[in-house]
């Protein structure tokens, strides 16, 4: 079985979305517990998501940030494995 170190989920969308796209982080967390789940969403769920799913380990803030801010920020969070809800 492969192991991932380091899971990103981004999903952009609004809170609906985010509500669908979240229990993918307990099945991540489930299948690869010693992963860091870094959840990249949008900034006014942050709280919601941090404070209701145990399985983010962090949350990263996203404010439509131009692609060169958005390629920094992918590169920062080392993943192995990405997951994209666009």
């Amino acid at each position: 079985m492969t192991v991932f170190a380091n899971i990103l989920i981004f999903q952009p969308a609004a809170i609906g979305d985010v509500m669908l796209a979240t229990p993918v982080a307990k099945i991540l967390k489930q299948n690869y517990p010693e992963a860091k789940i870094t959840y990249w969403g949008h900034t006014a769920l942050h709280e919601l998501l941090v404070g209701l799913c145990p399985y983010i380990d962090e949350y990263i803030d996203y404010d439509r940030p131009g692609l060169l801010a958005m390629l920094k920020i992918f590169w920062s969070t080392k993943c192995d494995f990405i997951v994209v809800f666009i």
